[in-house]
């Protein structure tokens, strides 16, 4: 019934503080038409199955709900590659090296396009074999400062100290992903004076919706572990679909 926490602020007390940069977007037009398509039809099939439903069919429209959503996800993370890889470059040719996270294979696929010899993309698809060679090529060698990673693959268990700045191109549903993410540069052996994580976010998009759910995710864990007041019981699909119709009212 009992167990016993250490913070990283207790325990890691060399560790440099993080630098939170919240950058402002806009979609590139043909993908802002898509967006917009995409949002006009899951309003339209939010409207056509409001009401209860048999728990099977509540079932299958909750996960149809959700393949939708990501879709949006999806295709507010690619309208953002002009922006991110303004940023990469920067980055780059400041001398430094970046680590960029995203939940859509599409959008690091394009990005490595872009990028060329400079980068390295480790995702699930990435054999495990194949994984620690990416991260100590990354680590290690000089001409290498982009590391391209899946918000799922690529955040357990490896060490990407070599740069100290994380870029997010979208949001997680989980807080915890998005803290583990950032965490390959925000550990042992990191020398930078601080570490910088960019998130990219576009205004009147999806973005805001899980913007505010994963703050609210976080005030759950807190209720939990920390014993602050909070406390949500909405799904986060739920929310965001809630959140999606009354901004189109």
């Amino acid at each position: 019934g009992y167990f016993l926490r250490r913070t990283k602020e207790e325990v890691l007390t060399d560790l440099p503080p993080k630098n939170r940069i919240r950058v402002p977007t806009e979609l590139d037009r043909q993908t802002e038409k898509k967006y917009n398509a995409a949002e006009s039809n899951f309003i339209s099939y939010m409207k056509n199955h409001s009401g209860k439903q048999p728990a099977e069919i509540a079932k299958t429209l909750q996960a149809e709900k959700l393949t939708q959503l990501n879709v949006l996800r999806m295709l507010s993370e690619y309208g953002k590659l002009d922006t991110a890889t303004e940023i990469i470059e920067s980055v780059v040719d400041s001398g430094e090296k970046i680590i960029v996270f995203s939940s859509f294979m599409d959008s690091l696929h394009e990005l490595k396009r872009r990028l060329g010899d400079g980068a390295i993309m480790l995702t699930g698809a990435t054999p495990v074999e194949e994984r620690g060679e990416i991260v100590r090529t990354f680590q290690e060698e000089k001409n290498i400062r982009i590391f391209l990673g899946g918000i799922k693959s690529a955040v357990v268990g490896i060490t990407l100290t070599a740069a100290s700045n994380v870029l997010f191109m979208g949001y997680p549903w989980n807080p915890a992903d998005g803290l583990q993410a950032e965490d390959r540069a925000h550990r042992i052996s990191q020398k930078a004076e601080s570490v910088n994580i960019y998130q990219l976010h576009t205004d009147g998009t999806i973005d805001d919706d899980l913007e505010e759910i994963l703050a609210k995710k976080q005030k759950i864990f807190d209720t939990i572990i920390e014993g602050k007041e909070a406390l949500v019981t909405e799904k986060a699909t739920d929310m965001v679909a809630r959140k999606i119709m009354e901004r189109r009212k």
